[in-house]
């Protein structure tokens, strides 16, 4: 009885320390690519014009988390890559802001 309780404890610790290590969601690839355009969609937009404090830390945390996928840590790549997106999104709204805003002004 006690062996099988010990077995049973070891097999939980291994799967723990497989998910531990793995990242505990898969590969996060596709959520560094969706930055990475993230990232390109705030450049086309002109951000770089109108919001260059949110380009660039979008631009940092991307590189951030292309750094951690290539060391293997999944967890701190989606994070980076999360971040990017969400600077990079922020920036592309302060873009689309301005524009609006020159259009407006335009055609007065």
């Amino acid at each position: 009885m006690k062996h099988s309780r010990l077995i049973a404890l070891l097999v939980m610790f291994g799967i723990f320390g497989m998910l531990t290590l793995s990242g505990c969601g898969g590969d996060p690839t596709p959520d560094v690519q969706r930055a990475e355009d993230a990232v390109q969609s705030a450049i086309d937009a002109g951000a770089d014009e109108v919001s260059l404090g949110q380009l660039n830390k979008a631009k940092d945390a991307l590189e951030k988390a292309k750094l951690a996928l290539s060391e293997g840590k999944n967890g701190d790549a989606r994070k980076f890559a999360d971040q990017a997106e969400i600077a990079a999104k922020k920036a592309i709204s302060d873009a689309e802001r301005m524009e609006a805003a020159r259009t407006e002004r335009d055609n007065r």
